[in-house]
């Protein structure tokens, strides 16, 4: 017998609850549409063409006006006011440092890549329907590829004068008196050309000139700017402390922090107590050799956090300064010859006691001898024993003058008698050579003058990305501008990828967005975009000078056929030319206008596509992002940011 029992329980009905939290999930549509956003702000200003914006700061009644080019400007002084396109703002302006720390330039071009190969490389992501670690991985390995490829030609890309002289035309914006001031001063300064690696070059404004001028003068150049040095050239006398000629060990990593922090508390008390920041001597801690800067730099991050907190204070005049690091004895030896030159003949191992250090010093007391050498600079420094030297520092080297002459002057004696013993030593002589001629010191001091303070700027903008080039393509090498470089080894690379089909996706998305960067080019020149036209047979095709130029400008295997392998990495495109044969009304191709004058570094190029690419990856692995208030998920949710 079969028994129905009914359930008479209440049913409870099941209702939604709305739960509200700081959460929200990705939306790639809104952060592609915040970074387009920042990319249309550095936009007009790309390219020999690009146009100056003018940035004013200040209140209504006080309001102050600058003219500048420079893409990390530009992004930096633009305001958001949701925290998602605050925060992708310093993502991108991070990715900038690192390029600035490479190339001195380069920060628009970044930009605008992050831009394109977001929109596609995110698509092809979900298209693959694959984790975003092995996404990652995949991209990362194509980067890698790439910048393989584009080492083994760099051999060919070696530097002389005449690419420098291209690079500068490069970088002054169609400013010829101030080219033409810059060429000669890199003429003199290198002996026509003859010591690159010696080349040192700085400069200052001067609102009394109209044009711009150089004059040579004596003084040590380090070819390289401390760790997170402002962007701005600084004249003043310096304190330098020479620290362990290596960096690359847990204990002396934490004994140069330790220093750092000390010196830069120090200095932070004293602003506090009134004294004005300018009125303290920068100081520069000096090492040959740091490794695992991307740790010291996080310890900094860290560090200016808290003086943030504690002092209100965004930074402290306390830099770390790498010694122009090659690995060789030749470098080594420039560097004691600069420890002599500045009066510390020692190098302060801070990891170590002060007796480790000045085992035979009688005049230190035996509970000294036992303190840190950490300790032992400090007090130094605190008792004001420490030694200033007159300093040029900008965003690309480290110059210093005005040394004791007469340590002066027993060294270069020492080096002229160490030549002449060693005459017969060709190879020798030549490195005792280079010492002498780095003591002797010689340097180019740039004065740049104006029409206005707005003239004067926008050279300044121009100089700083010239200098900074000069040096990233001295030590790396040259390759032809307008980003033909990542063109020239994309068929390379291609080959290694077939059957590869997640591979070769991603080579595209980079390769495509670099084709679009020509595209801006032009448009900033006025080349009208290209239009689509609808024939009488009903088939439609695209009309206009930006599409039909694609499919030459890029067919850079055919050109590299032309030129042995030195011509072939130098080669770029002339967008004067291009320009000057569109206002005649000329058939365009880019064949004829190949320019060997528009050049970039080597070593600057992988730092934009290195930079780019891991920004993007980074946004790519996000799936959910928490905000400071519920009204801010409101605002991203309805997209009112």
């Amino acid at each position: 017998m079969e028994i129905n029992v009914k359930d008479n329980s209440v049913q409870e009905e099941r209702k939604e609850i709305l739960l509200e939290s700081n959460h929200a999930e990705v939306k790639p549509e809104v952060i592609s549409h915040i970074l387009h956003d920042m990319a249309q702000v550095l936009e007009k200003s790309y390219g020999p063409t690009g146009a100056s914006t003018l940035m004013i700061t200040g209140d209504k009644e006080n309001a102050m006006g600058t003219m500048t080019k420079d893409g990390f400007t530009l992004l930096s002084k633009t305001k958001y006011f949701h925290p998602l396109p605050v925060a992708l703002k310093k993502l991108l302006l991070n990715s900038m440092l690192g390029v600035l720390k490479t190339a001195s330039d380069g920060t628009t071009t970044t930009t605008l890549l992050i831009d394109k190969l977001y929109a596609s490389m995110h698509n092809n992501f979900k298209a693959m329907k694959i984790p975003a670690q092995v996404f990652q991985n995949i991209a990362k390995g194509v980067v890698k590829d790439i910048i393989e490829e584009i080492d083994n030609i760099a051999m060919y890309g070696e530097a002389n004068i005449e690419d420098l002289f291209g690079i500068i035309e490069t970088t002054t914006n169609n400013d010829e008196e101030l080219a033409d001031t810059l060429k000669e001063a890199v003429n003199e300064v290198t002996d026509g050309g003859r010591y690159l690696n010696d080349i040192s070059l700085t400069f200052k404004q001067d609102g009394t000139v109209q044009g711009s001028k150089y004059e040579i003068k004596e003084g040590y150049t380090i070819p390289a700017s401390p760790i997170g040095f402002p962007r701005a050239v600084l004249r003043r006398k310096v304190i330098p402390i020479i620290v362990n000629s290596n960096i690359g060990t847990g204990e002396t990593i934490r004994a140069l922090m330790t220093l750092y922090t000390a010196l830069g508390r120090s200095y932070a008390e004293t602003i506090k107590q009134g004294v004005n920041i300018n009125q303290l001597p920068p100081v520069l801690l000096i090492t040959y050799n740091l490794q695992y800067k991307e740790v010291l730099e996080r310890e900094m991050v860290l560090f200016a956090n808290q003086l943030k907190e504690e002092f209100d204070l965004n930074t402290v005049p306390v830099y770390i300064l790498e010694f122009n690091y090659d690995g060789s004895l030749m470098s080594l030896n420039e560097h004691r010859d600069f420890e002599y030159l500045i009066g510390q003949t020692q190098a302060y191992e801070l990891d170590k006691k002060v007796k480790d250090i000045f085992p035979d010093d009688t005049n230190l007391p035996e509970e000294k001898k036992e303190e840190s050498v950490v300790k032992y600079v400090f007090d130094r420094f605190i008792s004001g024993k420490m030694q200033t030297v007159d300093a040029i520092i900008s965003k690309s080297s480290t110059t210093l003058y005005n040394f004791n002459e007469e340590r002066k002057e027993e060294l270069k004696k020492s080096l002229e008698e160490e030549i002449e013993d060693n005459s017969s030593d060709k190879e020798k002589v030549e490195l005792l050579q280079r010492r002498l001629r780095r003591v002797s010191g010689k340097y180019a001091e740039i004065t740049i003058g104006g029409e206005n303070s707005w003239d004067i700027g926008r050279k300044v903008d121009a100089i700083e990305d010239s200098l900074g080039a000069i040096r990233a393509a001295i030590s790396s090498g040259v390759c032809g501008g307008m980003s033909t470089l990542i063109m020239k080894v994309y068929n390379r690379v291609a080959h290694k990828y077939r059957g590869r089909t997640h591979q070769f996706v991603i080579l595209n998305d980079i390769y495509n967005a670099y084709h679009s960067l020509f595209d801006i080019l032009l448009t900033n020149a006025g080349v009208p975009p290209r239009t689509f036209e609808t024939h009488q047979s009903g088939i439609i095709q695209p009309v206009g000078f930006i599409d039909t130029h694609y499919s030459v400008y890029f067919d850079i295997d055919e050109l590299l056929k032309e030129f042995d392998s030195r011509k072939s990495i130098r080669f770029s495109f002339d967008i004067h030319s291009i320009l000057n044969a569109i206002t005649k009304g000329k058939e365009v191709k880019s064949a004829d206008h190949i320019a060997f004058h528009v050049l970039n570094s080597i070593d600057g190029e992988k730092r934009i596509l290195e930079a780019s690419v891991q920004a993007v990856l980074s946004l790519i692995s996000m799936n959910q992002i928490t905000m400071p208030d519920q009204y801010d998920v409101a605002a991203y949710t309805t997209n009112t940011l």
